[in-house]
């Protein structure tokens, strides 16, 4: 009888162990990731910098309250879009961003938006970004942030 009591605590200790650990925010990993992700209205762009850009499909980076801000301006979607997706890779001073939107497709128009998200985690120091659409790379630049 004491063995299945025993037995019974350690399970229950066990689980009370793993289910601990299910609280916490597997973001806080140090990892640099996609966060913020916004899209402008058709037609529309941020109130930064990225307004005085020339015409055409352009990306600003800059630091801005302890993280790496990246507008993409000009990008082309269908214009019945529903969202934009972001994935970052860093290697080392090259930082890829894959942006796909999601949804849609399904009219003959194209709507021109800006894509404005942040990197946390990323330290100040010169990297290379590497942008792609949808895994094709479209745009290779340094930059120092």
């Amino acid at each position: 009888m004491q063995y299945h009591i025993i037995k019974s605590l350690a399970v229950l200790a066990m689980g009370a162990v793993l289910l601990a650990g299910c609280g916490k925010d597997n973001k806080d990993n140090g990892k640099p990731e996609a966060t913020q992700i916004k899209q402008t209205e058709c037609g529309q762009h941020f109130e930064t910098q990225a307004k005085n850009l020339a015409e055409g499909e352009q990306y600003v980076v800059e630091w801005v309250d302890g993280t790496a801000r990246v507008i993409h301006v000009g990008m082309a979607v269908t214009c019945d879009y529903e969202s934009v997706t972001v994935d970052v890779a860093v290697d080392g001073s090259t930082v890829t961003v894959d942006e796909c939107p999601v949804g849609g497709g399904y009219v003959d128009c194209l709507c021109i938006i800006d894509n404005m998200f942040t990197i946390a985690s990323l330290p100040h120091g010169t990297y290379t970004f590497i942008f792609k659409e949808c895994g094709y790379e479209n745009h290779r630049q340094e930059y120092t942030i």
